[in-house]
């Protein structure tokens, strides 16, 4: 079976947070390791609207990055009010 198309095969990825834009009050980067979405301590938000926000990682050996998911991101939504 080819191990890379075998989900079972895979295992997490041990890295730091080598560095980041911003974060917001109690969201930091390093909450990105608790692996639990639907923990709200397991997330990273940026106090910014800017598009240009960013994570970098750093771990101890090269690696091959054929799909990443770190997460989603939140979409603005639109409200209808009516005067």
């Amino acid at each position: 079976m080819n191990k890379l198309k075998d989900r079972k095969s895979r295992e997490p990825l041990d890295y730091d947070i080598f560095d980041y834009s911003s974060h917001a009050s109690t969201y930091f980067p390093e909450n990105i390791k608790i692996n639990d979405s639907l923990d709200p301590n397991s997330r990273w938000s940026t106090i910014s609207n800017d598009h240009r926000q960013f994570l970098m990682l750093k771990n101890s050996y090269l690696l091959l990055f054929l799909i990443s998911l770190l997460g989603n991101s939140l979409k603005s939504m639109f409200v209808m009010l009516k005067k």
